[in-house]
Formats: C-alpha cells, structure tokens, sequence
C-alpha cells in the first residue's frame, strides 16, 4: 500500500480544503512549528481510513471527550463550524494489478459522519467497518503499524 495523498476540509488547524501529496518514492517528512498541523495530518490518515478504529480515538478519552461524535466534533476547524472531510488516496497491486484507492469520511457539526471507499474511480461497497478490509489491503507488518494492532 503506498498512500499518495491526504485531502482534508475543515479539519483542525486547516480551514478550507488542503491536499499533501505525499513522495511516491515512500519517504515523507511534516516539518512545522507546534500547532501547525503536523499530528492532524497523522490523524487524518488513520481516521480517514479507520474511524472508530483509529488509534487516535482510542486515546480521546485522556483530552475529555466520551463519544466518537465528540472526537469528530473536535476535529473539525474552529472558524467553518459545519462539517469537515478527509481523504486518503492510496495505490495497491493486487494479483499483478495495479489500483488506486479514494477512502472518503465526512462529518458534520453533529458528528454524523458517511464513509465512502472507491477503486480505480468505482464506489465499492463496504460496511463500516472498513479495517477488515483495510488489512487485506496491504502487508500484515504495514497493517499493524496504520492500525496501531
């Protein structure tokens, strides 16, 4: 799995929408002062492709937050107040093939959120609980490491 962007939309410190594209060659650097995103991008990532899975929520509960809707709450940027989004661009070789990946996670001030995934541009059709499907997607070793198992 080579992930190759991360779009995001009103998330933390990110008003408006912002695409990282990331080195196709496996190798990123987030150089930044304090506060300026780069843990959000990290977030973003494993929210994007995990939701209720993500590390990161697993841990929200130390900063107060009690519910999933709450976590998402918090993320989205303080001066839009509707909604947020991210996606995860990501490419994959599946029996010699090769495939391009859009994970899509949208949520609004509410914290209902809709989760989408498409390969090579077709919607596919998953439950939400994507990170059983996640991990057929790439190595076990990269797996656990996104996944925080």
């Amino acid at each position: 799995m080579n992930i190759t962007s991360i779009t995001t939309f009103n998330v933390g410190p990110f008003n408006g929408r912002h695409t990282f594209k990331l080195n196709p060659l496996g190798l990123t650097c987030f150089l930044g002062k304090n506060g300026s995103g780069k843990t959000t991008l990290f977030q973003a990532i494993q929210l994007g492709l995990l939701g209720k899975n993500s590390p990161f929520f697993k841990y929200a509960s130390f900063r107060g937050l009690s519910s999933y809707k709450e976590y998402l709450k918090s993320l989205i940027n303080k001066s839009s107040h509707k909604s947020s989004s991210i996606e995860v661009a990501f490419s994959e070789t599946q029996n010699g093939l090769d495939n391009l990946f859009l994970a899509r996670r949208t949520w609004n001030s509410d914290g209902v959120e809709h989760f989408d995934i498409y390969q090579n541009g077709q919607k596919l059709n998953l439950n939400e609980d994507f990170h059983a499907c996640f991990s057929t997607l790439m190595n076990p070793v990269a797996a656990n490491i996104v996944t925080g198992k």
